[in-house]
């Protein structure tokens, strides 16, 4: 929490897209938060914010592309790439 971590080396096809979940069991008041570099991760108007099983699809070309951070330590996220 607080400090942004930057996602997997974990290539995507083109024309597919990255699912990213936040942990289904996450409590209610914790949220993560997905952004494309790690200053917007800590900027609460350039991020997304998810709630627990909250999910969303970018189109990038890696995983690495993408950056975390959270309310809290031990938030999560479930990485999917489309094949």
């Amino acid at each position: 929490a607080g400090t942004p971590v930057q996602g997997p080396a974990l290539p995507v096809a083109d024309n597919f897209a990255l699912a990213i979940q936040a942990d289904p069991s996450m409590q209610p008041n914790r949220r993560l938060y997905v952004a494309n570099s790690s200053a917007n991760a800590l900027d609460a108007t350039k991020r997304i914010s998810l709630s627990a099983g909250q999910s969303l699809t970018l189109h990038v070309s890696n995983a690495d592309l993408v950056w975390f951070n959270a309310t809290h330590n031990g938030v999560t996220a479930q990485l999917l790439v489309e094949a």
